[in-house]
């Protein structure tokens, strides 16, 4: 789990939440994680943190001084985790471990547990004029899969713009690059 807090002008902090980074699922190996289900995302703006946990659409934001300013919640059904899903997953860790021995990276990659529901979202990214972008779930996107960076993604994309407020403002369709 990781901790959301404030730290005020004399250095005191104070812990505003508790919020689990990713699910985990006990295996003979230890704890691993859930893959394809929801995370724990942050967007740090000048006036405010906007957090959320992507078991549902549902984004808190929070001003400098740990005061909850917003919560948008929007009603949706991120789906199951598809065979389809999977199949992409493991394509794209194998393509990022060609440097690991086939056969041991084939292992690994069938012992992937993954959850039953996909991600409510994905990425948060905020905009200079004060919204916070909030992207849909991608797979290629799954830090695991060696992404490199915070690019454009290689499918086309819906993005919802949430408003300084809180409001929804739009739903933002990008062309994949």
């Amino acid at each position: 789990t990781g901790a959301l807090g404030v730290r005020s002008s004399d250095g005191a902090t104070r812990t505003l939440a508790h919020i689990p980074m990713y699910e985990t699922r006990k295996l003979a190996m230890g704890y691993v994680p859930v893959f394809l289900g929801p995370v724990y995302r942050a967007a740090v703006l000048p006036e405010r943190t906007c957090v959320g946990w992507a078991a549902r659409w549902e984004v808190s934001c929070y001003s400098r001084d740990g005061t909850l300013r917003t919560r948008t919640v929007r009603e949706t059904s991120p789906g199951a985790v598809t065979d389809d899903d999977k199949r992409l997953f493991r394509e794209g860790f194998m393509r990022a471990n060609r440097g690991v021995p086939r056969e041991q990276a084939e292992l690994t990659a069938r012992s992937f547990p993954f959850a039953e529901r996909r991600s409510a979202y994905g990425r948060f990214v905020p905009a200079t004029t004060g919204e916070l972008w909030v992207g849909e779930f991608v797979i290629s996107e799954e830090i695991f899969l060696g992404r490199t960076g915070l690019g454009s993604p290689a499918v086309e994309t819906t993005w919802s713009v949430l408003a300084p407020d809180g409001r929804w403002i739009a739903d933002v369709r990008l062309p994949a690059h």
